[in-house]
């Protein structure tokens, strides 16, 4: 008999948040999964965003393999499954005749073609858009999406009067009416797989993250979502899952290329004016611009550079990259600020010194208050694998919650934000990289803490528990010590196979992809 998995994903869900709530009796179902299951840190990817996070969990795959570090590709278009090149869970389940049930998982537009039913999640171009599979399943999830309640909540967040009961009842009701269809469609048919994604999570997280009575609000419904669930489904082996942390939005900027000159890894063009020309200049664009427009500001710059030495951007690898930073003489630096996350090293005689040194100093780094400056740092090998490693910045690092890095050359080494980049955010996740993971049903262990999991062991661990082989390609590894001891799954020894399939989904039209790049503006990822 095949063992059922039901997936419920809380977009940007933290142990931060549920621990003291769970502690205090006010989430009496989260209580109980965890008493009765296990639970777990879920390890995101970084960046510590929803694209490359998802596809790294339905493809147990490392973004290291895939090449995907952004919602959008460096021609400008949205990233869509075409994009990433590997198996689904559900693709590799189809091969086994195994039904699914895909509801609002976001990167998943357009829909594809398999053994059951798919509401694409977003970026979706519009609500009238053909979103599911079968097409004439949108027929029957009339409401489902409704683009009014996305346009009243960005209305309400830009009126600083507004009533945060407003955007909370919308986001409420959004959910709820997308929860019970999604229950509907289980009801309807006893799939194999379900997987139902809750944004609303994250997008309340993002406006409201220092108003934790409205956060519990919104999670007091989620709560009992999932008590339905259980009560409805109880046949079914639950896993409550997040794509990334959560945290407050940074407060200072840390100025990784000033700290790399003042350390002696970095050089500056010209001479002691031009310097001090190029030093005023980006002070003032980091004190008066937004980060996201000093980011276009430096992506035509770019672009500039780029076609005067007839370079073409890498259309493979999806990440934004601040090569050709104003003011860095790279020739004769060994190291750069390379993208938000990474430092490049160019110095290759003297690489792992160089790579050693930075990593320590980094490691130690406090500002004048004595708080860390940095809450990660890691060779790159450390956290990807696969085909792209070589085009990955050499450290990898993440900055604590205080701070957000800035290719930006000042005096200082820190800086305040004074403009921010989204004006109606109080949450972040850029940095947060510890999401959560709940596994409960009749093959997990109970009041089992399983430490750090990373999230793209989640794919693999699925498909062991429900008897099927693991394809060779994917990077995460079979959970085994999630299982009870005396289970099916726990007794089976994980079986690899050669398969290799992903489907090609059509090409979006130019006037979709624009529409997809709105939804994802109104989101605040653009």
């Amino acid at each position: 008999m095949i063992e059922k998995v039901m997936m419920i994903g809380l977009d940007g869900a933290t142990w931060t948040l549920l621990d003291h709530w769970i502690m205090d009796n006010e989430l009496p179902t989260f209580e109980k999964l965890i008493n009765l299951g296990s639970r777990a840190v879920l390890k995101s990817t970084i960046p510590c965003t929803t694209c490359p996070a998802l596809p790294s969990m339905y493809t147990g795959m490392n973004p290291g393999s895939f090449g995907i570090f952004y919602f959008l590709k460096p021609d400008g278009s949205p990233v869509t499954p075409r994009d990433i090149g590997y198996p689904t869970i559900w693709n590799i389940l189809d091969e086994y005749n195994y039904s699914s049930c895909i509801v609002d998982v976001r990167v998943t537009y357009p829909p594809e073609k398999l053994n059951g039913v798919m509401i694409c999640g977003s970026p979706v171009p519009s609500d009238k858009s053909n979103y599911t599979y079968p097409e004439d399943l949108k027929k029957r999830i009339e409401g489902f999406r409704n683009d009014r309640i996305q346009r009243e909540i960005n209305e309400l967040r830009k009126n600083k009067r507004h009533r945060k009961k407003d955007i909370l009842e919308l986001i409420m009701k959004e959910t709820e009416t997308r929860y019970n269809i999604f229950k509907k469609l289980n009801q309807e048919r006893d799939y194999d797989l379900s997987i139902f994604w809750i944004g609303g999570t994250d997008q309340i997280q993002h406006i409201f993250w220092k108003d934790e009575e409205i956060l519990l609000q919104f999670y007091h419904k989620i709560d009992g979502m999932l008590n339905d669930l259980l009560l409805r489904f109880p046949d079914r082996n639950f896993l409550i899952v997040s794509d990334h942390g959560f945290e407050s939005e940074a407060e200072k900027f840390f100025f990784v290329n000033t700290w790399l000159f003042k350390e002696g890894y970095l050089s500056r063009v010209g001479g002691p004016f031009l310097q001090s020309f190029i030093n005023f200049a980006q002070f003032f664009a980091y004190r008066y611009l937004n980060l996201q427009r000093l980011e276009r500001l430096f992506l035509l710059y770019r672009k500039h550079k780029l076609s005067t030495h007839k370079q073409a951007s890498d259309q493979h690898m999806i990440m934004k990259k601040l090569d050709n930073f104003p003011g860095i003489d790279q020739k004769n630096s060994a190291a750069y600020l390379a993208t938000m996350f990474g430092i490049g090293v160019i110095d290759l005689d003297n690489y792992e010194t160089i790579r050693e040194e930075i990593i320590e100093k980094l490691e130690k780094l406090e500002d004048t208050d004595g708080e860390r400056v940095i809450k990660g740092v890691w060779k790159k090998e450390q956290i990807y694998t696969g085909k792209y490693l070589g085009e990955i910045p050499d450290i990898i690092f993440l900055t604590s919650e205080k701070y957000m890095p800035s290719p930006v050359l000042t005096e200082n080494l820190f800086g305040e934000i004074r403009k921010k980049i989204v004006p109606w955010r109080s949450g972040d996740h850029v940095k947060a990289r510890e999401g959560i993971l709940i596994a409960y049903g009749s093959v997990f262990k109970e009041r089992t803490d399983l430490g750090d999991v990373r999230i793209e062991d989640v794919a693999p661990t699925i498909l062991h528990l429900m008897g099927c082989k693991i394809p060779e390609h994917i990077d995460g590894k079979v959970q085994t010590n999630i299982f009870k001891r005396n289970s099916d799954p726990a007794r089976r020894k994980p079986l690899s196979c050669k398969y290799y399939y992903a489907r090609e989904t059509h090409r979006l039209e130019r006037e979709e992809e624009e529409k997809m790049k709105e939804r994802l503006k109104e989101l605040g990822y653009l």
